[in-house]
């Protein structure tokens, strides 16, 4: 792989209301996609609590999706406040074919520190599948 992380999307974002919104865009949330290479994933005692809890990602396929092993990631900053903590938004695929959404909190050198994560649904799923075939890897 040449680059993991989020690829650039093109023509994909779409103009509704005078904001930038994507396809891939979670219910309201208002987002613009980024290129990056995530390095590596930063897991500590909270969020693999949190994860866990839960139950709807295992830490091995988010680790997948983040870091884009098998299937290219497509990442959009997500819109926050003022002063609050950046997030970027991750649509993947894990090497077991799962789809799912990550949320992460940037740290320095392409680290990612996971927030949380769902699976996809099967529209944004067939939504990523057709951005997908547009990435050249």
């Amino acid at each position: 792989m040449s680059e993991a992380g989020a690829e650039q999307v093109g023509p994909l974002p779409l103009k509704s209301q005078g904001t930038v919104r994507s396809p891939l865009d979670y219910g309201s949330l208002q987002a613009h996609s980024v290129r990056m290479r995530v390095t590596a994933v930063e897991w500590d005692r909270l969020n693999l609590r949190h994860f866990g809890e839960h139950g709807r990602c295992r830490r091995d396929e988010v680790n997948e999706v983040l870091q884009a092993r098998c299937y290219p990631t497509r990442a959009v900053v997500l819109d926050r406040e003022a002063g609050a903590e950046p997030r970027l938004l991750f649509y993947g695929r894990t090497c077991a074919g799962r789809y799912l959404a990550v949320v992460a909190a940037p740290r320095s050198g392409g680290v990612m520190r996971p927030i949380t994560c769902w699976p996809l649904s099967e529209k944004s799923a067939k939504t990523y599948e057709a951005w997908r075939k547009t990435v050249k890897r």
